[in-house]
């Protein structure tokens, strides 16, 4: 259990820092597939998906934004060598979640 927290600990750490380093900023668009919001497992929150293109594939990720609605717009950042480690931009600026309309 303890290897198990500072292994995502560090792969927390390490994904912010890989992003904001080596990261891409795109857009994506908010998709009708739902996820649960990171530590929600009381409440329940539910968000929704967004998806992005990168190298001529389709990638997908968690707005981690409850006011976002399907169609919206976002900023994200991805790692340009493995588009599937990606985080909306607003999460890596430390600011609250915003649309881009």
């Amino acid at each position: 259990m303890i290897v198990y927290f500072v292994f995502s600990t560090l792969f927390v750490l390490n994904r912010f820092k890989i992003l904001q380093n080596y990261g891409t900023t795109t857009n994506a668009v908010i998709i009708n597939e739902t996820g649960f919001v990171r530590n929600s497992h009381i409440t329940k929150e539910v968000i929704y998906k967004y998806e992005f293109f990168a190298n001529g594939k389709l990638f997908k990720g968690d707005s981690q934004c409850e006011r976002f609605n399907v169609g919206d717009s976002l900023l994200i950042r991805y790692w340009t060598f493995r588009p599937s480690v990606n985080q909306p931009l607003w999460i890596l600026n430390h600011e609250t979640c915003n649309l881009t309309k």
